[in-house]
């Protein structure tokens, strides 16, 4: 843009007098102006931008529209001019003798008034501004006020200023006592990205209060849209008047895929108001009709006895292949293999929890044929059968339940700790085995033997109870140590942990076999035939 100004310069008093006017008339005539301009100069905008930060907290709501207009206009055509408001110091209190109250200040020092409906006013207005250095003074009245009043408004409306802090206190309001602040916090925490509370939106997506369930369902719908439109449907085919009205709100601002289906129910309504309220919803659009069929295709897993019948197939046909392989030369190749079914399990993890389950539970059977001398295997066993059990096979969408991440990561994990403690440790393990069981039934060893043999034993007590701490760091990992950042992706921080988890385990693997070979050559034993060779009389 030119910095040419080619509004006259006898325009510049005139606008700048309207500005500073106390008249609501004259201010909306210089705003509505302004806010069409685009050939005025920066300088001149830099003038004008403390008189309409001013209006933007004005009392009058349309003064407050067009100085927000106006504003975001001049941000539009002048960045340089949004950068340095942005680089302004925090908003303070103090004022030094002879200093001049703003606006801003007025309204901040009408907050600490005893009369509600003036602090709710000030809040509006100064909220409305969304002078993000005003950010700090309003948490600190939130966090120290006492009036419950106060808090839930302030909650309501603090989401319109742009600062990181916001939505960690709204988070902490969640636990208040009262439902109009927890309701309250809900409806701000839908404005921002925060997948990490979508558990704590499905409880609240149960409450027994219409306005906490309401807002829980709204943000829900950002990252569960399926779960969130069937607690909709829950709340307009309830027969509380409350949980009606909530559910007609919902259709309105959500507009749900089922729409066409839950406002006929709502049409239907045996309440006035209710029936009343849908007249202001407009049937779904093609668009939005077409979206709801895309919706409805969702690849979700059903039952299917002839996909089943092959699956079975495949796993006794794996079996059989096992049993002629299953010999030390192929356990590479058998590790390898069954690697890349739990790579590809991993990478399907939208499958059901009743798929993984039947995978888990067959891949540990089929794997016992040749991986029948390893503790470990009792693992992802034991989690197919008990961490991903689902009776009935159906959630409360009425489908047929997922796979949580964190349990297929666990599993993943499992089977990789599986496949890395057979490849290193496997022909070491059988014979020092061998060898302890010999020496438990009477034979007697050689110090050497018996101290190597204790020595392989405890270690794989040790290994197999670092596995099981590790599988469930990685089931608990969200929940133990939540991320600091809002924006950092949860199944990101489970795949860094089970590979750290994995390279861990591989350096151990790797720095106990290496030793154990060094004792057994520091011995005289440089190989399985001369350990037996030991054992002859």
């Amino acid at each position: 843009m030119a910095n040419t100004n080619s509004i006259p310069q006898n325009w510049h008093e005139t606008l700048t007098g309207s500005l500073k006017s106390e008249r609501s008339e004259e201010k909306l005539i210089a705003l509505d102006f302004l806010c069409q301009q685009n050939s005025i100069s920066l300088e001149f905008a830099q003038q004008l931008m403390p008189m309409i930060n001013e209006s933007v907290v004005h009392h009058d709501t349309q003064v407050r529209y067009f100085a927000r207009k106006t504003r975001n206009h001049f941000f539009d055509c002048f960045p340089e001019i949004e950068s340095g408001a942005k680089e302004e110091k925090p908003f303070k209190l103090e004022l030094t003798d002879g200093e001049i109250l703003t606006t801003q200040q007025i309204l901040l020092h009408k907050m600490r008034l005893g009369s509600r409906y003036v602090v709710f006013e000030a809040m509006e207005r100064l909220t409305e501004s969304g002078d993000a250095s005003l950010a700090t003074p309003l948490l600190e009245y939130l966090l120290k006020e006492k009036d419950e009043y106060k808090i839930s408004y302030l909650v309501r409306v603090i989401s319109r200023i742009d600062d990181p802090r916001i939505p960690d206190v709204l988070e902490d309001f969640l636990a208040h006592e009262d439902p109009r602040i927890v309701a309250n916090a809900l409806e701000s925490l839908c404005e921002y990205n925060r997948p990490e509370i979508e558990d704590k939106l499905v409880d609240f997506a149960t409450s027994s209060d219409n306005r906490i369930r309401a807002n829980a369902v709204k943000g829900l719908h950002k990252y569960s849209p399926k779960l969130a439109e069937s607690h909709i449907a829950e709340m307009v085919k309830s027969s509380n008047i409350a949980l009606q009205d909530s559910g007609v709100y919902l259709l309105r601002t959500i507009r749900p895929s089922n729409l066409a289906e839950l406002l006929e129910i709502a049409q239907h309504s045996r309440y006035a108001t209710v029936r009343m309220k849908t007249l202001d919803i407009m049937p779904q659009s093609a668009d939005e009709r077409e979206l709801a069929g895309l919706m409805k295709k969702e690849d979700v897993e059903a039952p299917d006895p002839r996909r089943d019948l092959f699956l079975m197939a495949f796993f006794l046909g794996l079996g059989f292949a096992l049993l002629l392989l299953a010999d030390p030369g192929h356990k590479q190749l058998l590790s390898l293999f069954f690697l890349i079914i739990s790579a590809v399990t991993l990478l399907s993890h939208e499958k059901t929890r009743t798929s993984i389950q039947k995978t888990a539970l067959s891949m540990g059977f089929v794997s016992s044929l040749a991986w029948g001398n390893t503790r470990l295997m009792v693992l992802p066993t034991l989690m197919g059968l008990w961490l991903t059990w689902n009776n009935q096979q159906i959630n409360r969408l009425g489908k047929i339940e997922k796979a949580p991440p964190e349990t297929v990561f666990a599993w993943f994990f499992a089977i990789g700790a599986i496949v890395i403690h057979q490849v290193t440790q496997d022909e070491l393990s059988m014979t020092f085995g061998l060898i302890s069981k010999l020496g438990s039934e009477g034979l007697r060893l050689p110090q050497a033997l018996a101290d190597m043999a204790s020595r392989q034993s405890r270690f794989e007590l040790a290994i197999f109870a670092m596995v099981s701490l590790m599988t469930l760091l990685i089931m608990k990992l969200n929940k133990w140590l939540p991320s600091k950042t809002p924006y950092e992706s949860p199944n990101k921080r489970l795949f860094t942990a089970t590979v750290v988890c994995l390279a861990i385990l591989m350096l151990i693997n790797l720095f106990h076999f290496w030793g154990l070979k060094f004792q057994m050559k520091i011995s005289g034993i440089n190989s399985t035939l001369a350990i037996l060779q030991q054992l002859q009389p």
